[in-house]
């Protein structure tokens, strides 16, 4: 198992595995294949996008979320860094955008219709969100202590079926809530609710 001592990504590629992100390039990728056939290209010019740029794309990320700024440009600013690592250094502004207009978690194609049974408002990032459910399943270790609680997602988005997937909220605007299993050291465990108002089912 990893340690405390263990570098950062040993733990992050443990729940957002190299399979999952290479999902992400392939969807993306057939994402953009479909738009080329529509006609709708965004980013004509765009590269093919590589399992390294997902990579470098994730750790902008995670670097705005450790020194969170406003915007893109604001994130390629020379005096914008976190602990000597700059965004400028990873994907230049433009790669960064093509990157986000193409990142597609499901494939383009095959979106259940909206009503049927299949339908889930969640579908477009369902797949990620069940890849780290099941990660945190497969990596648990009980301890003695465990409880169980409901967190809060903050969301600032519109979302038409937030009061009916999530059951309740405290005001409107807080976000997303799920059920939270927390074990010893911190471990957590969380379901979201589906369309129908259910969660997964831990067995």
């Amino acid at each position: 198992g990893l340690g405390a001592n263990d570098h950062p990504f040993m733990w992050f590629n443990k729940y957002m595995t190299t399979a999952m992100r290479e999902e992400l390039v392939s969807n993306s990728n057939k994402y953009h294949g479909y738009l080329r056939a529509l006609g709708k290209e965004v980013y004509p010019h765009a590269k093919k996008i590589k399992l390294a740029d997902i990579d470098l794309y994730l750790a902008m990320l995670i670097l705005n979320g450790l020194s969170p700024v406003h915007s893109i440009k604001a994130m390629h600013m020379a005096r914008w860094a976190v602990k000597g690592s700059r965004a400028a250094d990873l994907l230049t502004r433009d790669r960064f955008r093509e990157i986000s207009s193409l990142l597609h978690i499901t494939a383009p194609i095959g979106e259940p219709k909206r009503g049927s049974r299949e339908w889930d408002t969640l579908y477009k990032v369902r797949p990620l969100l069940d890849h780290f459910l099941q990660n945190s399943v497969d990596n648990v270790q009980p301890g003695l202590n465990s409880s169980i609680d409901e967190i809060t997602w903050g969301f600032q988005g519109r979302q038409a079926d937030l009061k009916q997937r999530c059951g309740k909220f405290k005001r409107a605007g807080d976000g997303f809530q799920a059920d939270a299993l927390v074990l010893d050291g911190g471990y957590l465990l969380y379901c979201v609710f589906r369309g129908d108002n259910t969660a997964p089912v831990f067995e």
